[in-house]
């Protein structure tokens, strides 16, 4: 609903020339064209947390940098009995996270650039097996998790 959007140049402005500037993802997901239809509220890196040692156990002595390698890796540790697992359920931040990770590096998107609805895609079902491929692998349990459900083990 751009179009009923409230133009927020001016807060962005402030707080960037504040703050020292925008991340470009935060100029992606809050611009329109040359109009900020919001602010970000965070930006995060989100960094893979892996154990070392169940990843050299499971053959892996460097992190997978391509889907098909965390997919092997994944079955890997699942086979070792020591499975990943990310939050499926009810997760607004981790489960949004991930997910959007596997659409953006297939190719996929939920909206274009003219914001049209752009979800019923062939890289979105690409995206969707992946996913089925990549949950097999997961600990038991995964779907029903929340945001803080996956931190427990730190």
């Amino acid at each position: 609903f751009p179009t009923k959007a409230l133009k927020m140049n001016d807060v962005a402005d402030y707080l960037g020339k504040k703050y020292g500037g925008w991340t470009d993802a935060a100029a992606k997901t809050c611009k329109q064209g040359n109009d900020w239809l919001g602010i970000p509220v965070a930006t995060g890196g989100n960094y893979m947390n892996y154990r070392k040692s169940a990843t050299d156990k499971a053959g892996f002595s460097e992190f997978p940098k391509d889907f098909p390698g965390f997919l092997e890796l994944c079955k890997a540790l699942k086979k070792n009995n020591t499975p990943a697992g990310f939050a499926l359920g009810h997760a607004s931040g981790d489960a949004n996270a991930w997910l959007h990770w596997v659409l953006w590096g297939h190719g996929a998107y939920t909206v274009d650039k003219d914001d049209k609805v752009s979800i019923n895609s062939p890289e979105t079902m690409k995206a969707l097996e992946y996913c089925k491929a990549l949950s097999d692998t997961f600990i038991p349990g995964v779907a029903s998790w929340n945001d803080s459900s996956n931190n427990k083990a730190f």
